[in-house]
């Protein structure tokens, strides 16, 4: 079968329910905290945010079922949090089995792999409309060899013929479950995912795409250090370098005071630099004192206010003013605030203006259930912007 342009509805499925034992630390790897935010909401959101996606469901292990339910609530339908099993089969299993009926193909992504691009996502997408399963992989660059049992070599295999496969792996829904429902009866089976269940029982061709080295996998501690290419991308081309930015504490983001005018009863003025990327958010805060925001370039931001009486409001600084952005906004004194880049941007470079100036001692985090309680048409927004405990 060969699903039509208008046929295919596509679901995604994140497994976060692993134990990540390799990386060490006590936690598993999916929760441990890449670029100011747990391991797995890269991917979630990169898969929420594409256009050929309608549905996500999320597997993560039955210990933290009630606390990622309860901090995506304000996502809706399209998102849908089911336990996983003691296995990554059982898992891939779990997550297939939750996918609405509706669904006609799915695309099974490990949460260990946090920088999947849109672009293979694109690709992925559209190759599932003429193959019932597609699969990325990339060149083995290294020479490999064989070993024996006791250690010894036995061969020199031919890299040529060989790559190294990544996920998401897409399937036609039909043809996934059918190679799940044949494994669970084959205790014989070593293929260690699902494409390689798909080939052992000979269900349908493997139809192969280039994959990408930036798609990698966090296994052992020294991942951790590595970057997002999109925040590369922003290193490479100069702006935290050359502009001299720091991470901001609590907040989010990156910063560098520019300006900072002292009077007599403490600082009377004061200005920064402010960069956010595609890996991190302003948390929801409130300072004492009004702060002007200015876009000064890259992609638009989302700027969300908590106004006193329960009224809130989103203001997308950027530079298109005929589409509606604004290059300048006040957020006034005792108003909470927080912003996200808008989904698929890269990276924003403002600059925030404050009269008094900022003192640290005046920087009041958000917490979720006051706000919720305050605020509650403005729940999605106040999850997306809050920091999971």
């Amino acid at each position: 079968m060969k699903s039509g342009r208008n046929a295919m509805r596509v679901a995604g499925i994140i497994l976060a329910a692993g134990k990540g034992s390799r990386l060490g630390g006590g936690e598993p790897k999916q929760f441990r905290r890449v670029e100011n935010r747990e391991m797995f909401r890269h991917s979630l959101e990169r898969f929420m945010a594409h256009p050929g996606i309608e549905d996500v469901v999320l597997v993560v292990p039955e210990t933290r079922l009630a606390r990622i339910r309860r901090d995506f609530a304000a996502w809706g339908e399209k998102i849908i949090v089911v336990p996983g099993g003691d296995t990554r089969r059982k898992s891939s299993r779990a997550g297939i089995d939750a996918v609405p009926d509706g669904c006609t193909h799915v695309l099974i992504h490990d949460a260990a792999r946090p920088w999947i691009s849109r672009d293979l996502l694109n690709r992925l997408v559209e190759a599932l409309r003429e193959k019932d399963a597609v699969v990325p992989a990339i060149d083995v660059n290294d020479s490999l060899l064989k070993l024996n049992s006791e250690g010894g070599v036995i061969g020199f295999p031919d890299r040529g013929t060989l790559r190294r496969i990544q996920t998401p792996q897409g399937f036609r829904k039909e043809i996934i479950r059918e190679a799940h429902k044949k494994a669970a009866n084959d205790y014989g089976l070593a293929a260690t995912d699902d494409a390689g269940m798909v080939f052992y029982f000979n269900l349908t061709e493997l139809k192969i795409i280039p994959g990408e080295e930036t798609n990698r996998k966090i296994t052992v501690p020294e991942d951790l250090a590595a970057v997002s290419p999109e925040k590369a991308r922003v290193r490479g081309g100069g702006i935290i370098r050359r502009l001299s930015l720091a991470p901001l504490p609590m907040e989010g983001g990156y910063f560098r005071e520019t300006y900072r005018l002292e009077g007599e009863s403490g600082i009377s003025a004061s200005a920064i630099y402010f960069l956010l990327d595609e890996s991190d958010f302003s948390e929801l805060h409130r300072l004492e004192s009004d702060e002007m925001y200015h876009f000064y370039g890259g992609d638009p931001v989302e700027l969300v206010r908590l106004f006193p009486g329960g009224k809130g409001d989103v203001v997308v600084l950027g530079s298109d003013v005929d589409g509606g952005q604004s290059p300048q906004c006040v957020v006034p004194a005792g108003v909470w605030q927080g912003s996200r880049l808008v989904s698929g941007g890269d990276y924003a470079l403002m600059g925030t203006t404050m009269i008094p100036g900022y003192r640290p001692e005046e920087y009041s985090r958000g917490e979720r259930n006051d706000l919720l309680a305050g605020w509650p048409g403005m729940a999605k927004w106040i999850n997306l912007l809050i920091r999971a405990e």
